[in-house]
């Protein structure tokens, strides 16, 4: 979308995930950022409450569920910033595929998204205030962002498939 900043997600679109969050917060990002736009790939049962929080607050031309696509990950490269605003998380392999397609996060401080994403790139869950604050950080510093190559040298397959095998033998 040239001449658009264009966040992203991918998820359920369920309570955990919180999209609910994000298209109440999204009138404050285009106060940001007039540019903005939102496309969330997934589906779930809260998808007509989202519809309905999109159309109440005229967001239409802004935000876009287009649904469950096979293989969502292949199109994060398209976003400017990925969003992930859930209530709880375990270790996101979202996260992990954006940190290894270069693309900027802005994640809720919840579950194991500590653990990917860098301090500078969390906020507290449900807190405007502070997505806001991360938001304009990361948005303004985002080529900064793109590589963290300390965290990909955690999330090799190779370590990643000892750490799983680790916890099955516990």
């Amino acid at each position: 979308m040239k001449g658009k900043f264009l966040l992203g997600s991918i998820g359920r679109l369920s309570y955990q995930k919180n999209y609910e969050f994000l298209i109440k917060t999204f009138p404050e990002i285009l106060k940001v950022d007039d540019r903005a736009v939102l496309v969330v790939i997934g589906d779930g049962p809260q998808r007509t409450t989202c519809e309905r929080l999109i159309s109440e607050l005229n967001l239409r031309e802004k935000i876009f569920l287009v649904g469950e696509l096979p293989n969502g990950a292949r199109y994060l490269k398209a976003f400017d910033l990925f969003v992930l605003p859930s209530r709880y998380e375990g270790l996101p392999v979202t996260l992990a595929e954006c940190l290894f397609a270069g693309v900027p996060t802005l994640a809720s401080g919840v579950g194991g998204n500590d653990e990917i994403v860098r301090r500078e790139c969390l906020y507290q869950l449900d807190d405007r205030e502070d997505f806001i604050q991360k938001f304009v950080a990361i948005s303004q510093n985002s080529g900064a962002l793109r590589n963290n190559k300390e965290l990909e040298k955690m999330f090799t397959a190779e370590d990643m498939s000892k750490k799983y095998l680790e916890l099955f033998r516990q």
